[in-house]
C-alpha cells in the first residue's frame, strides 16, 4: 500500500504528476467530476465537452482532456479541461498552497484509493 499525505492541513491537496512536472491536486469527496486547469502545460485537450457543468461557483464550459495525471504511482484519467482561475485563488488564499485541478471522488473508487479525513491521508493498493 502507498499512502500520499496532504500538503495542506486545510483541505486535502495531494502532489500529482503531469509529464515529469509536479502540480497539486485538490481531493473533492462531493464532486463528481474532475477537472484541471486549461493553464497547465502539455495537457492532450480535445473536443469541448457537450454540455455545460454545474457547481457551487456556477456553470462552466470544458473540453475532454486526455492527459494523465500520476498520484501515489497511478494514472488518474478522465478530466475536463477548464477556466479554474477563480477556484485556484480561492484555494491558494485559503490553504497557500496553488492546485492544478480538482480529483473527483468517482476517481477515487474507480482506482481503489481509500481517503483518510482525519489524517488527511490517501491510501492506495498497488
Amino acid at each position: 500500500m502507498t499512502t500520499v499525505k496532504s500538503v495542506s492541513d486545510k483541505r486535502i491537496i495531494v502532489p500529482g504528476m503531469i509529464n515529469g512536472r509536479e502540480y497539486y491536486f485538490l481531493v473533492d469527496t462531493g464532486a463528481s467530476i474532475a477537472l484541471i486547469s486549461e493553464k497547465v502545460r502539455g495537457l492532450n485537450i480535445g473536443k469541448r465537452f457537450g454540455g455545460s457543468i454545474e457547481g457551487a461557483g456556477g456553470s462552466i464550459r470544458a473540453r475532454i482532456c486526455n492527459t494523465f495525471v500520476k498520484i501515489g504511482g497511478k494514472d488518474f484519467s478522465q478530466f475536463l479541461a477548464t477556466d479554474l482561475d477563480n477556484l485556484i485563488a480561492s484555494i491558494a488564499e485559503e490553504t497557500n498552497v496553488e492546485i492544478a485541478g480538482i480529483i473527483a471522488l468517482p476517481q477515487m473508487k474507480f482506482y481503489g484509493v481509500e481517503i483518510d479525513t482525519e489524517t488527511f491521508t490517501l491510501n492506495f493498493q498497488l
